[in-house]
């Protein structure tokens, strides 16, 4: 049986009028504090909850950016508060939100960075793998991948998104993919 810790995650100016001037330093020190925790339970992290950005207006981008940047590069698992059916419709969503991921690395995940048009990601595969890595893209017109991968790209339902699949290497090593695309 395998445990998780589910932190929520949430800055004190949340559901007042100031949601979108989140202090970057306070930000910053709560992941820090999260991080701390997780070395010392040994455990991996998923952010139980976090967001409640109801409106998913630009004014709120600037502190969803603060929170997916540091759960990202954290590589802790989250689950947005408060996701509903007009959602997908919402700049918030469309430009902070909705962004590419690891679904599944044949190894170890070692860094993931998202800076406006551009993924990167790090990985250390394990040796012999007959698994796929997995990347969902939310957008990929356009898409130009860097870095050595064979890979098979598989469009989703969501227009212009898709799953990338790349193949295994037969050794254990550490990868590196740089992404990038057009909106």
């Amino acid at each position: 049986m395998q445990q998780a810790y589910m932190p929520h995650l949430y800055d004190i100016v949340l559901d007042t009028e100031l949601s979108g001037e989140a202090d970057g330093n306070r930000v910053e020190y709560m992941f820090h504090q999260l991080a701390t925790s997780r070395k010392k339970l040994n455990l991996p992290t998923i952010i139980g909850e976090w967001g409640a950005f109801y409106s998913g207006g630009k004014e709120l981008m600037g502190a969803a950016k603060l929170m997916t940047d540091g759960i990202d590069s954290l590589l802790f698992g989250d689950f947005y508060w408060s996701y509903y059916k007009e959602m997908g419709n919402q700049i918030l969503f469309q430009k902070v939100l909705l962004r590419p991921y690891m679904q599944v690395a044949t190894g170890q995940i070692l860094k993931q960075t998202i800076q406006g048009n551009t993924f990167k990601i790090d990985w250390q595969e394990a040796k012999k793998s007959k698994s796929k890595n997995l990347i969902f893209l939310p957008y990929t017109k356009n898409l130009n991948i860097q870095g050595k991968a064979k890979y098979n790209k598989i469009d989703l339902e969501n227009p212009g998104s898709s799953i990338i699949e790349i193949a295994p290497i037969k050794k254990s090593k550490k990868r590196h993919l740089t992404i990038t695309w057009e909106d």
